[in-house]
């Protein structure tokens, strides 16, 4: 079909307009085909989605417990509120703490710290133990990847920040 005109002056008899049928009806068929698979792999992703919520619901009354050590004291770091409003819209819509409820999110920016760091410095490395949530306030930050283009070769990708003003 790539590189045929659209208006079918290319067939000249009608054996070739036969064969162009064939050819339209076997990739309508395989169209078909994988839309069926789309829409069948789309409802099984849907009621994976749907379960996975109902589980992040059940888990909820576990992830708020109070701890049970008594001599816990929350950890309050002062900031300006244009700080906090910073950290504030970085992590709300955050996979990571989209479940979260306004306190819970107003008790994770308390907690948050100031972290300065010199140019060149590798702040994290991919593979390293994820224990720490960075939001960049100033400056700049590359972000790069190990990946591959053909599951062999590794390369090194920028993946960016969305830095907010």
């Amino acid at each position: 079909i790539n590189g045929k005109p659209l208006d079918a002056s290319d067939i000249k008899n009608l054996a070739d307009a036969k064969e162009e049928i064939r050819m339209l009806r076997r990739f309508a068929k395989e169209a078909e085909k994988k839309n069926k698979e789309y829409e069948r792999k789309s409802s099984m992703l849907s009621a994976t989605r749907s379960s996975s919520y109902r589980k992040v619901k059940e888990a909820r009354p576990a992830v708020r417990a109070q701890p049970s050590d008594r001599n816990f004291s929350k950890t309050v770091i002062p900031k300006s509120d244009q700080v906090r409003n910073l950290i504030y819209h970085s992590i709300k819509q955050n996979i990571l703490f989209r479940t979260c409820s306004e306190e819970e999110l107003q008790d994770l920016i308390d907690c948050f710290d100031k972290a300065e760091f010199k140019a060149d410095t590798v702040v994290i490395k991919q593979g390293d133990e994820g224990d720490l949530f960075y939001v960049v306030e100033s400056g700049e930050l590359d972000i790069s990847m190990l990946g591959s283009d053909d599951g062999c070769s590794p390369r090194e990708y920028n993946v960016g920040v969305p830095y907010m003003t």
